[in-house]
């Protein structure tokens, strides 16, 4: 649905009083959110200060309830990763996996309300600075990095590295962050000190593996591109049970063909055109064993436009249910249409 009119309408008459949201991370948009009663207001003043961020011209602003404002940016990297006081105290960061509350939503101490002529949220919101991005990144390390063991010492210092990569990873940090973060813990909690080649190879290989999973930020991602009705069933499967288990996502073909409602060939036939799309990587791992699925966010530059078939609102009432534990065994929701 690419109309913001029918769009709007839509969702007035199916979800008359809701609150809107916006999925942080998939629609490319990073919030910050400042709240003066956590001393928000002192922290953004003195960050602006160190930053050089003197002015707010052109950034979409919204005033909160709690006498707060969000800022809105415009957000390329879907790795970047938020939290509560992730830029100091008082100031939140509303990223990957987060949403935010938009105008004209209201809780019971208040409304959200866009800093415009309008009153409404209009044009694109300014990109994210660098200096930003860098203070966001810093922070989620030397938070991940304040709750490791001081001392690695022999037999264990491969497997705390390693779970030390694997946290970081977790919190969005890139391949190079995780080897500049390893290499100063080797060298100043490991005893003895590891060889830097082994160091390199434990960066490396947590760094193939996605970031923490987002399923319904993974299919809000891609729910605009065309898909077919087998390949929209094995999608809404896959982003529901990322967010419903934890480890690898490897489920069983026997497993998949009864959620999904498909015979297991035609499973592994819509599986596989998700894997040739990009939206997800199948790692095999033999005949015995169910392989492991890895969700994939689309590149920049991919087209999420032109399809209306994708049952959103199905997905909300699904995920609704499989969250309250209500979950019916007869899984009729697949078969929900806009």
């Amino acid at each position: 649905m690419t109309d913001p009119a029918v769009a709007e309408r839509r969702f007035e008459r199916e979800f008359c009083g809701a609150a809107v949201g916006i999925a942080c991370g998939p629609s490319r948009i990073l919030v910050l959110d400042v709240d003066p009663r956590n001393g928000g207001s002192a922290t953004w003043r003195k960050l602006c200060t160190e930053i050089g961020l003197h002015t707010l011209d052109g950034s979409i602003t919204v005033a909160t309830p709690g006498g707060g404002f969000h800022i809105y940016f415009e957000a390329d990297d879907l790795e970047l990763v938020g939290g509560a006081h992730a830029l100091g105290r008082g100031v939140d960061v509303l990223a990957r996996g987060q949403g935010a509350l938009a105008p004209p939503s209201s809780r019971s101490v208040g409304r959200y309300e866009a800093r415009t002529a309008s009153g409404r949220l209009e044009g694109r919101p300014r990109q994210l600075p660098a200096v930003l991005i860098e203070r966001i990144r810093r922070r989620i390390i030397d938070r991940v990095e304040a709750n490791v063991p001081d001392v690695f010492r022999d037999g264990e210092r491969n497997v705390l590295l390693t779970r030390f990569a694997g946290k970081l990873r977790r919190a969005g940090a890139n391949a190079m962050e995780i080897c500049a973060a390893l290499q100063r813990a080797n060298e100043t909690r490991c005893n003895p000190i590891l060889e830097e080649a082994e160091v390199m190879a434990i960066a490396q290989s947590v760094s193939r593996y996605a970031p923490e999973r987002d399923g319904f930020g993974w299919l809000i991602a891609w729910r605009s591109q065309p898909m077919t009705p087998q390949e929209l069933r094995v999608a809404l499967f896959l982003g529901t049970l990322a967010e419903c288990v934890a480890g690898p996502l490897s489920p069983s073909s026997e497993f998949a063909s009864r959620e999904t409602g498909l015979a297991a060939n035609h499973y592994h036939a819509a599986r596989k055109r998700l894997h040739e799309r990009g939206a997800i990587v199948v790692h095999n791992r033999g005949r015995k064993a169910a392989p492991i699925i890895e969700l994939r966010f689309p590149q920049r530059g991919v087209t999420t436009q032109g399809n209306n078939s994708f049952p959103f609102f199905g997905f909300a009432r699904y995920s609704r249910l499989a969250y309250s534990g209500e979950l019916p065994e007869n899984r009729k929701l697949w078969e929900t249409s806009n």
